[in-house]
């Protein structure tokens, strides 16, 4: 499978909130396929960037999966990484570990560390993160929905 990870294009925004929807997080939060796009459209205009992991060699290419960033979410100094998803039928074939590496590399250098939230049931997550490097720091119960507690990860930049 050839990927190539660019910036998403206007017209790739409906597909990647379809592909948050279809994970556990768009379950268990309730997302909406058309709210949760036109979200991400506002935030794309007002400066995060979201990037998408596109497959390439296929006759009707599809995204794999797609990273969404806040520039200075992380406490307004630091990238923050507010959503990653993959393709639920490229789930463990490594798009993850690209979209982070990624992520990481499109904002190395701006502030001192990298951040997000991960909710507390999505364990194989945490281990994912953990595997590059991110420690869990903190936890915020009912954060962003009642029963659910986001776990904070944070992985200090190397300069």
């Amino acid at each position: 499978m050839a990927i190539i990870i660019e910036d998403a294009f206007p017209g790739d925004i409906l597909r990647c909130a379809q592909i948050a929807c279809d994970s556990e997080i768009g379950r268990r939060y309730g997302f909406v396929q058309e709210s949760l796009a036109a979200r991400m459209q506002e935030r794309l205009i007002g400066g995060d960037v979201i990037l998408v992991a596109r497959e390439t060699e296929q006759a009707a290419p599809d995204i794999a999966g797609f990273a969404w960033i806040d520039l200075k979410g992380g406490f307004g100094q630091s990238p923050y990484l507010k959503l990653i998803a993959a393709n639920p039928a490229r789930r463990s074939s490594g798009v993850g570990s690209r979209l982070l590496a990624a992520f990481e590399a499109r904002t190395h250098g701006r502030g001192r560390a990298w951040l997000l939230l991960c909710s507390d049931f999505n364990t194989q997550a945490i281990r994912f993160y953990e595997n590059h490097g991110y420690a869990v720091v903190g936890a915020l119960p009912d954060f962003a929905k009642d029963g659910i507690t986001e776990m904070v990860l944070y992985k200090l930049q190397e300069h």
